[in-house]
């Protein structure tokens, strides 16, 4: 069980994102943006409005993240279960756009597909009881 969450952490850090003139794993805007934390509202504002969601996901994400890794060595399958819907909500914020037409958020979402897949059974297999 353990390996399948941490299967679904990883494809999480490996969505690729289109950013500027070109794609980066989410892990890679999630380290640009800890760089800009004392500056973070200079930087939002300065970013072009295509790239805000990705930048926006990808702090909701680094938090996801940090509490999927703490809930990992713990037995409370509810915290499991935020960081995991934590998680979908940034990826959520990073797609939202593909109704609009946005080619970029589709990039994204095809890339996010394992994600989805893979925590979609994490987050089953911890709802299923175990009898």
């Amino acid at each position: 069980m353990r390996k399948l969450g941490v299967a679904a952490l990883i494809s999480n850090m490996l969505i690729l994102v289109g950013a500027g003139h070109g794609v980066a794993p989410i892990l890679l805007l999630e380290t640009s943006v800890l760089f800009r934390l004392p500056n973070i509202a200079e930087f939002f504002s300065s970013l072009p409005e295509y790239e805000k969601p990705a930048y926006l996901s990808s702090i909701i994400l680094l938090i996801g993240q940090i509490l999927f890794v703490a809930a990992l060595f713990t037995t409370k399958r509810l915290f499991k279960v935020l960081a995991m819907c934590i998680l979908w909500i940034g990826f959520v914020i990073l797609t939202y756009k593909i109704f609009s037409g946005d080619n970029l958020a589709g990039f994204s979402l095809l890339f996010g597909l394992p994600f989805l897949i893979l925590s979609g059974i994490y987050t089953t297999k911890l709802m299923v009881p175990v009898s």
